[in-house]
């Protein structure tokens, strides 16, 4: 006997389509922020990019993403 608060939802083309749609939108979100940043020339990168490597670099178990399982 099936309990009757159990239902299994299977996603819907209506579902899909709207997945699509948010992942494209984030997509072109994140290509807009990736242009914005590649045409700024304020030297931020180089003046900080040192001091993240040396963090890095020092503590790397620290710095890891748990959820990157690597290549």
């Amino acid at each position: 006997m099936k309990p009757a608060n159990r239902k299994s939802k299977r996603p819907t083309v209506s579902d899909r389509e709207h997945e699509d749609k948010n992942r494209v939108r984030n997509n072109q979100k994140a290509a807009e922020m990736i242009r914005q940043w590649m045409a700024t020339d304020d030297g931020y990168d180089e003046r900080v990019w040192p001091i993240l490597e040396v963090e890095l670099r020092r503590d790397p178990i620290r710095h890891h993403d748990p959820d990157d399982s690597g290549p």
